[in-house]
């Protein structure tokens, strides 16, 4: 029932491999006895070696009970021999003689004491299609859903049928995904902003990813959450990111980093081996990301992006007295502050990602870490160690530990922000406790991050925090903060594709 009406049909029997082979053979391209009487390509393969003959056994009254119980999958069984057109009708007779000696009267009924049972649930859930929704005959294209698609589709055109996967979330052709090994393929995430975001905000909100076929399932994920280096991996394990340069990095995490989780595109299977997560330290990822969000020329920004995320980002960048972070916390956070009590609120959002002003402040830490898989098995890259992670991450895949040597030119600095200058990103110490207040859910969750990924020893996880530490030295030293963690249930939704309540990591 999942294949396509209409669909043309070859058989190979089991009892008959080599025969039936041949016959689909020439159907197929014309040519004659290509696997001779002596053919050794057909191994018993997929045996279950741990059945004794006793355990295959079965009496002539329990053979009657279960043939009985059989008898709706005979007739399918029946239906299926005599729509193959690789198989004459002597084959087919022969076959069903053969069904005969085991099951003779289901094997000569044409129906069955039971109705044949209704799959609808399960072609849902396993083909991706309601069953009275069933494709046409088979064109040259996949059909599922509502969609089609002239390749596989990914996890994000399953979850979402009305769009298309952007060719910058796209491995290069020259990476078969297909050779990747099942328990080492990646899905990188990667965190920035795209225009179709607009046109998906009113889809059904309950649309999850249906896994279609195993070939098709990718199983390693690469999570790269804005500014903190995320375009140089990207770029460097084959993603078509905006690359400054060409040059691929060796090893296996190319090969097996074969989808992406970029903002509010969720390609990923959830049963991915691994989620590689590119971070950088919070506060520095925040003033790098507010930088990098404002726009430089509004009406080329407006031109290009639209309405929806000139609106977003004028209501922080234009309607709020807020050139750098130095004046969001001089002028929005602090007691002294002459913002109005809208741009005060709005400053504070904008820190915490509970509000979207831009893609890179909004799609933060907390969530890419709760958009992933509750049990996700996670690796990390910091930006502040490149090189001495992604060996660690390659290492972890079964590669070369020094992969990447000293003197490396692979990591090259993709999408810098060379229009902000270095009196944007200041911030005096006054500034800094503010910011670092509003930072410390987020800091938690980069210290859960660390934590959690298998790449990382326990020197380099505290290396990192006391890094931080200089930084935001209470938010870093606290397991807690006065404010609780976010409620982002509506942001997962409408970016990730699910409730997270029911599906996703729900943080206390």
């Amino acid at each position: 029932e999942a294949v396509p009406k209409g669909a043309t049909i070859l058989v190979l029997r089991t009892e008959h491999l080599a025969e039936d082979w041949n016959a689909a053979e020439r159907v197929v391209s014309g040519r004659e006895n290509i696997l001779g009487e002596d053919q050794a390509i057909f191994p018993h393969n997929n045996v279950n070696s741990n059945s004794d003959e006793k355990a295959k056994h079965l009496s002539d009254e329990s053979r009657v009970l279960v043939c009985e119980k059989l008898c709706n999958e005979i007739q399918v069984y029946k239906k299926i021999l005599s729509s193959a057109i690789n198989l004459n009708e002597k084959q087919m007779k022969q076959s069903l003689e053969e069904l005969k000696e085991t099951c003779p009267v289901e094997a000569m009924a044409a129906t069955c004491g039971d109705p044949l049972p209704d799959i609808t649930e399960k072609l849902v859930k396993g083909r991706g299609y309601e069953k009275e929704k069933i494709p046409e005959p088979f064109t040259g294209e996949i059909s599922v859903g509502r969609a089609v698609y002239s390749q596989p589709p990914h996890p994000y055109e399953l979850a979402w049928p009305k769009l298309r996967l952007p060719s910058y979330m796209r491995k290069d052709p020259e990476y078969d995904l297909n050779l990747a090994p099942k328990d080492k393929k990646t899905c990188k995430l990667h965190t920035l902003c795209s225009r179709l975001a607009s046109f998906r905000l009113n889809l059904s909100s309950n649309r999850i990813c249906i896994r279609i076929n195993p070939l098709f399932s990718p199983n390693e994920g690469f999570v790269h959450v804005g500014k903190t280096a995320g375009s140089t991996i990207g770029c460097a394990i084959g993603f078509n990111l905006h690359c400054a340069t060409k040059i691929k990095a060796p090893g296996l995490l190319p090969r097996y980093a074969t989808n992406m989780f970029h903002a509010q595109m969720y390609d990923c299977h959830d049963d991915s081996a691994y989620f590689v997560f590119v971070v950088r330290n919070p506060l520095d990822r925040l003033v790098s990301a507010f930088n990098y969000d404002k726009p430089s020329d509004w009406d080329d920004f407006r031109k290009n992006f639209g309405e929806k995320h000139y609106n977003f980002r004028k209501r922080l960048y234009r309607d709020c007295p807020f050139e750098s972070m130095e004046d969001v916390a001089r002028l929005g956070l602090s007691n002294r502050g002459t913002a109005s009590g809208e741009c005060m609120r709005r400053a504070a959002a904008s820190i915490e990602g509970t509000e979207h002003f831009g893609c890179h402040s909004y799609f933060n830490y907390q969530y890419h870490l709760e958009a992933v898989p509750a049990n996700a098995t996670l690796m990390t890259i910091r930006t502040e160690h490149l090189v001495e992670d992604y060996n660690s991450v390659e290492y972890h895949l079964g590669g070369e530990p020094q992969v990447l040597g000293p003197n490396q030119t692979v990591l090259a600095h993709n999408n810098e922000n060379k229009v902000t200058g270095d009196e944007l990103k200041h911030l005096s110490e006054e500034s800094k406790k503010l910011v670092c207040d509003k930072l410390c859910n987020e800091i938690q969750v980069y210290k859960e991050i660390l934590r959690r990924s298998i790449n990382l020893s326990e020197e380099q996880v505290e290396e990192s925090i006391r890094e931080l530490s200089e930084s935001c030295p209470r938010e870093t030293a606290a397991s807690t903060c006065v404010q609780p963690l976010p409620n982002i249930t509506d942001k997962l939704v409408n970016g990730r594709g699910y409730i997270s309540s029911k599906k996703g990591r729900r943080r206390e």
